[in-house]
C-alpha cells in the first residue's frame, strides 16, 4: 500500500514540476515577465516575436515592469526576444517560463542610443558618427558641468569668456551650429550664439549622447555641426532612495546637491536640488595685486553662485503608455569685479549677471500597438538675463544699485514623432511635425519686444537589403514666420562588408536660421559692445561625412577593442558671425561674412582589457574662411591637432577605481576681419596642456563614494 502511495506520490510531483515549468495552457492570459539575470531588474522594450509554423503571427514589447502577455488560446510555436545589449533568447512552446533571464552582452559597443534613430539601437545600426557616455563615464571625469565633461574630448574645443561663460566649438564650427538637448528638447538661452555650457547641470544625468555630424533633417536649426542630447534618469528601482553628494577644488569651488526618488507601483517621482559656489581665480593675482595695482579685485575667473531644481514624475498606465512630467529650475548669479583707477579711489562700478532658467512640460509615450510608437512632447521654456550696474564703496563695503536691463525669452515647444519598425526588421521609419515659438522682451531689444515662429514636418526612414547594406533618405521642410527656409534633404547609407568592418556615408543639405538676438538685440558692458542686425541671411550649408569603423569578431574575446575613423566636410555660405565694425568705439555685430570651410579628420579607439579602459583620440580640424567684400583672402586651409588619452582601471579586490585624463590641443589659428584696413588676417589661441587624476573607492556596500583628485595637473 506504501509502495502506491509512493507511486501516486511521484506522478503529483512531475505532474506539479511540469505544470510550473510549462506556462502554456494555465489560462488565457498568461504574464511573463523578463529580467536581467544578474542585477534582477526589469528590462522594458525588449521585442518579442511569436511564430506559428515558421512565420511571425505576432509581435509585442515588454511594459515597464518588464511584462508581456502570451495568449494561450492563440497558436504558438516558438517565440524569441530581441533586446540591444543582450543576448537574443530563443524558446520552445514547452520551454516557455514565467520568468525569463537575458544575459548582457560582455561588451561595451551595445549601449542603446536613442538620439537621431529612427528606433533606439547601437551605433553600428546608424550611419552617423555616434558617442554614448554612462553615468560612470561622467563619474570617472568627476565633470559637475557640461564645459568640465567635453573638456577632455579630442573633437571638442572649449573657450571661456568672463562673463559669457564657456563656449564650444565641434569640427571648427562654434556653438551656434550645435544642437544642445536635454531628453530631446532643446535648451535656450544663447549668449552670443552659444549656450553657456558651465550652466549645464550634469548632477540627474545618467548618460551623454553625441551625434557628429549632420542632423537638421530631424533636429532643424542649429544642428549643423552636430547633436548633444543629456539624458536624465527617470525610472527608479528602489522603493524610497536618498543620495547626498558634495564636489570641492582647493581653488574656491563647493557644490552640494540632495536627491530623493520614489517607486510605488505605477509611479516614479525624483526630485534634486543644490547649490554650487566659485569664489573666482585669476592665475596672476597675487603677483599683480603687488606691481600692478594697490587693490586687485578683477579675476579672469569671475565668482559665481548657482541654484538649481529639478522634478520628474513617470506615470505608467496599462497597455504601455507613460506619461512624464519634468520641471526644471535654475539660477546663476555672476559678479564681476573692476578695479580702481589708483590708491586714493574709493568707489568703483561692479557688474552682476544674474541668469533664471525655468522648463516645465510633459511627454506622452503611447507603444501600445506592436511596431508602431508615437511619443508627443509639449514644453514652456523660460530665460531671463538682467545685467546690474553697481556703485561699490571699498571703505565701507556697501553697494548701490545704479541701474539694471532685462533680457527676456518664451519659448513654447511641441514635437510629436511616429515611430514605425516592420515585423522583419527591413523597414523603419519616423515622421513627425515639430513647432517652435520663440519671443524675446526687454530694452536691449529693437522695439521692446520681437518673435520667431518656426513649424515643419520631417521623415526618415530606413531600409535594409541586406544584413551588410541599409540606406537612410530622409527630408525637412520647414515655415519661419521671419525668413524662408530651404528644403533639407539627406542621404545616408551603412554597408559592412566584413563582420570586422562597417563603412558608413552621410550627406545632407542643412541650413541655420537668425535667432531673435542675431536680429535684433544690443548687448553693450564694460567687455563687449555688440549689436544686431534685422538684415541677416539665412544659413545653407552642405555636410559630407565619410567614416569606418572596425571592431572585433566575436564579444568572447579577453579584448574588447573598437576603433573608428571619420572624415567630415562642411561647406557653409552666408555664415554669420561677430565681426568688428569700429575699433576705436570697440563696437561689433552679426554678419554674413562670406562662405566657411571645416573640415575634420577624428579617429577614435577604445580598448577594454578584464578592469582596464583605454581611449585614445586623435583630431585634426582645419577651417578656411572666404570674407565678402574684403581687400584680401587667406585661402589656406588652417589645421589644429589635438589628441587626447583617457584611462580607467579598477581594482577590483579594493573595490578602487583610479581614472587618468590627458588632452593636448596645438595652437589654433584663425583667420579675422580688420575693420581698420579692410583685410583679413591671422589670430591665435595659445596651445594647451591638461591632465586630471583621481582615485575613487566606495564604502559601506556601495552607500558611500569618496573620489580624491588633481585637476590641472
Amino acid at each position: 500500500m506504501s509502495s502506491i502511495k509512493n507511486v501516486f506520490f511521484l506522478l503529483f510531483c512531475l505532474l506539479h514540476l511540469f505544470l510550473s515549468n510549462s506556462i502554456i495552457g494555465q489560462s488565457a492570459e498568461v504574464f511573463v515577465k523578463i529580467l536581467e539575470q544578474k542585477s534582477k531588474k526589469e528590462i522594458d522594450n525588449a521585442k518579442i516575436l511569436f511564430y506559428s509554423d515558421g512565420s511571425i503571427t505576432q509581435v509585442v514589447r515588454s511594459d515597464f515592469q518588464g511584462q508581456f502577455v502570451i495568449n494561450s488560446q492563440k497558436k504558438l510555436d516558438s517565440l524569441v526576444i530581441y533586446k540591444i545589449g543582450y543576448k537574443r533568447v530563443a524558446l520552445l512552446k514547452n520551454e516557455l517560463r514565467e520568468v525569463i533571464y537575458l544575459v548582457e552582452m560582455p561588451t561595451n559597443i551595445n549601449e542603446v542610443i536613442i538620439t537621431g534613430q529612427i528606433v533606439p539601437g547601437n551605433k553600428y545600426q546608424s550611419p552617423f558618427k555616434l558617442k554614448y557616455f554612462n553615468k560612470q563615464d561622467i563619474q570617472n571625469k568627476q565633470a559637475t558641468n557640461l564645459a568640465n565633461f567635453l573638456n577632455s574630448e579630442s573633437n571638442f574645443q572649449i573657450t571661456q569668456d568672463p562673463i559669457l561663460g564657456s563656449k564650444v566649438s565641434l569640427y571648427g564650427m562654434t556653438g551656434q551650429d550645435i544642437k544642445i538637448l536635454k531628453d530631446g528638447i532643446p535648451i535656450i538661452g544663447r549668449l552670443n550664439g552659444s549656450i553657456d555650457l558651465s550652466q549645464i547641470l550634469l548632477n540627474d544625468i545618467d548618460r551623454i549622447e553625441i551625434v557628429d555630424g549632420p542632423l537638421s533633417v530631424i533636429y532643424g536649426t542649429n544642428a549643423t555641426g552636430g547633436v548633444i542630447n543629456l539624458i536624465t534618469k527617470t525610472r527608479e528601482q528602489n522603493a524610497h532612495k536618498i543620495s547626498l553628494s558634495s564636489y570641492a577644488e582647493s581653488i574656491g569651488v563647493l557644490n552640494l546637491n540632495a536627491e530623493y526618488g520614489f517607486n510605488y507601483k505605477n509611479n516614479q517621482m525624483r526630485f534634486g536640488l543644490g547649490r554650487n559656489v566659485f569664489l573666482g581665480w585669476d592665475p596672476y593675482a597675487v603677483s599683480l595685486r603687488y606691481t600692478v595695482k594697490p587693490v586687485w579685485r578683477d579675476v579672469s575667473w569671475n565668482p559665481k553662485e548657482q541654484y538649481f531644481a529639478n522634478l520628474s514624475y513617470l506615470v505608467n498606465f496599462k497597455h504601455k503608455n507613460t506619461l512624464h512630467f519634468k520641471a526644471e529650475g535654475f539660477w546663476d548669479n555672476i559678479l564681476d569685479k573692476q578695479n580702481p583707477s589708483s590708491a586714493y579711489q574709493t568707489t568703483v562700478l561692479d557688474y552682476q549677471y544674474l541668469t533664471t532658467r525655468y522648463s516645465v512640460g510633459a511627454s506622452y509615450n503611447n507603444s501600445n500597438l506592436s511596431n508602431v510608437e508615437l511619443l508627443t512632447s509639449l514644453y514652456y521654456n523660460y530665460f531671463d538675463r538682467n545685467t546690474q550696474y553697481k556703485s561699490q564703496n571699498l571703505l565701507y563695503n556697501d553697494n548701490r544699485l545704479l541701474s539694471s536691463t532685462n533680457e527676456i525669452y518664451h519659448n513654447i515647444f511641441l514635437r510629436s514623432t511616429c515611430r514605425y519598425e516592420g515585423d522583419n526588421k527591413l523597414f523603419k521609419i519616423i515622421s513627425g511635425i515639430e513647432s517652435n515659438f520663440n519671443d524675446g522682451l526687454g530694452s536691449k531689444i529693437n522695439n521692446g519686444e520681437a518673435s520667431i515662429l518656426s513649424i515643419a514636418v520631417f521623415s526618415m526612414l530606413n531600409y535594409q537589403f541586406s544584413e551588410k547594406f541599409f540606406v537612410q533618405p530622409g527630408l525637412r521642410y520647414e515655415y519661419n514666420s521671419n525668413y524662408l527656409t530651404p528644403i533639407a534633404p539627406t542621404f545616408n547609407f551603412r554597408y559592412n562588408p566584413f563582420p570586422i568592418l562597417s563603412t558608413r556615408f552621410s550627406y545632407s543639405r542643412g541650413y541655420r536660421t537668425p535667432e531673435i538676438k542675431e536680429l535684433y538685440f544690443n548687448f553693450v558692458d564694460n567687455n563687449h559692445n555688440i549689436k544686431g542686425n534685422p538684415n541677416l541671411k539665412t544659413e545653407n550649408n552642405d555636410n559630407l561625412q565619410i567614416g569606418f569603423d572596425f571592431k572585433q569578431k566575436t564579444d568572447k574575446s579577453l579584448i574588447n577593442f573598437t576603433s573608428s575613423f571619420t572624415f567630415t566636410l562642411i561647406n557653409k555660405n552666408d555664415a554669420i558671425e561677430i565681426v568688428p565694425i569700429n575699433t576705436s568705439t570697440n563696437e561689433f555685430m552679426y554678419n554674413n561674412i562670406g562662405k566657411l570651410n571645416s573640415y575634420g579628420i577624428i579617429l577614435d579607439n577604445n580598448i577594454k582589457y578584464q578592469n582596464l579602459k583605454f581611449t585614445f583620440g586623435a583630431t585634426m580640424v582645419g577651417v578656411s574662411k572666404h570674407f565678402s567684400n574684403t581687400l584680401n583672402q587667406i585661402d589656406q586651409i588652417l589645421w589644429t591637432p589635438s589628441i587626447n588619452f583617457n584611462i580607467n582601471y579598477l581594482f577590483k579586490k579594493m573595490d578602487t577605481r583610479c581614472n587618468l585624463l590627458i588632452k593636448y590641443t596645438e595652437k589654433n589659428t584663425y583667420p579675422v576681419l580688420n575693420p581698420l584696413n579692410n583685410k583679413v588676417e591671422l589670430s591665435s589661441i595659445q596651445d594647451y596642456f591638461m591632465v586630471d587624476f583621481n582615485v575613487g573607492k566606495k564604502f559601506f556596500k556601495n552607500s558611500l563614494d569618496v573620489v580624491l583628485g588633481i585637476k590641472n595637473i
